[in-house]
């Protein structure tokens, strides 16, 4: 399943520049909430229910493993990890990846209330590698993103930017940079007390990560909607 931004803004061109600088200073100051909660169900499907459910040596041969696109035999060896579960977690565990990986539901759907746990340690430990500030600083540059697309987007000369009613700090952010995330980092890091390029390796940890390791059949993803 692809992974989708935490913020998705549509429409942002017909939005005049004054308006939208307005509307993403807000959303700044005000992170929602939701916004967080959905990175760390990403990563938790990821960490906990992505691996590769009938690919156990111990349950499967080689001859058997070529059989595997035959639905029976996925089937039966379902059941063999069902009955071979010792806890009611370890079982929901496995059903839940099964699901996600059919396509047919996301784990947050299936385990409810209880996700939440996996929710906790998707960031924690050696097999998550990613703060809660991480999260914060990756939020507000995407939250910008938008603006600095359309900036860069407008290709014209510092006054006539400025008569469209662009920020002119955020004229002198977008200044020689080529990409709009570039932009957005050098924007923000004053505010974030934190340098620019510290703020791209944020931003890559928690969305390149979670893009490059997204696959599989899409399934009901729910993100944070529209802000503008």
């Amino acid at each position: 399943m692809k992974a989708t931004k935490a913020i998705d803004n549509p429409g942002v061109n017909e939005i005049s520049p004054k308006e939208l600088f307005k509307r993403l200073r807000d959303q700044e100051e005000h992170l929602p909430e939701d916004g967080f909660k959905w990175l760390q169900t990403q990563f938790a499907n990821e960490r906990f229910f992505s691996y590769p459910l009938f690919d156990h040596p111990q349950y499967i041969s080689d001859e058997l493993r070529e059989s595997l696109p035959d639905s029976g035999v996925k089937y039966n060896l379902l059941l063999i990890l069902l009955r071979n579960c010792r806890t009611s977690e370890k079982l929901l565990l496995i059903l839940a990846t099964w699901l996600r990986m059919e396509g047919i539901c996301q784990p947050e759907d299936l385990l409810g209330a209880d996700f939440s746990r996996y929710r906790w340690k998707a960031l924690r430990g050696s097999g998550g590698r990613l703060s809660l500030t991480d999260l914060r600083q990756a939020f507000i540059v995407d939250i910008w993103k938008p603006y600095f697309q359309q900036l860069l987007h407008a290709r014209r000369n510092r006054l006539d930017l400025l008569r469209l009613g662009f920020d002119e700090s955020a004229i002198q952010s977008a200044f020689g940079k080529r990409s709009a995330r570039a932009a957005a980092c050098d924007y923000v890091c004053f505010r974030l007390g934190v340098d620019a390029f510290a703020l791209e390796n944020a931003y890559s940890r928690v969305f390149n990560k979670l893009n490059k390791r997204s696959s599989g059949p899409s399934t009901q993803d729910r993100q944070p909607g529209s802000q503008i």
